[in-house]
């Protein structure tokens, strides 16, 4: 018998991205929600973080403390920042997530959030995930 995993998969955003749009396809099929929501690590004033890297793990490690093991983690090469697939979760409910992160982190570490919802706000992996990129303070990328 297997063991099961007691926090999320971590991926990088090419397999993020097609996770999402197989999960945007079984979700249209079965009728059920899920979010994107992107997390960035603001810079502190006067200093700059470094895309990826050490500033990103930081935040891997706080969200995968509080959200399921069934979710996914998708690491933003460009920018010190993570994207989270909750499978199974309408705007609401991540309103409360963003609250269980926010506990988790200590104050110095300030983040911005962006959320999109399937089919609450958009209906392509593409728009939901520029729409929490945008939300969450992102520059566009393309």
């Amino acid at each position: 018998m297997s063991q099961a995993r007691p926090h999320p998969y971590v991926v990088e955003e090419h397999l993020f991205r097609l996770i999402v749009e197989l999960e945007r396809r079984k979700a249209l099929r079965v009728q059920y929600a899920f979010s994107v929501l992107t997390i960035v690590r603001q810079p502190p004033q006067g200093m700059t973080v470094s895309p990826g890297g050490a500033d990103a793990s930081a935040i891997v490690g706080f969200v995968s403390r509080v959200i399921r093991a069934a979710d996914l983690i998708g690491l933003v090469p460009t920018s010190p920042a993570v994207r989270v697939l909750l499978v199974g979760a309408y705007l609401e409910e991540v309103d409360l997530v963003i609250q269980r992160i926010r506990a988790e982190i200590p104050p110095e570490v300030p983040l911005r959030f962006g959320v999109s919802c399937f089919p609450a706000t958009d209906t392509t992996t593409e728009t939901l995930l520029s729409r929490a990129d945008r939300e969450a303070g992102l520059p566009a990328v393309g």
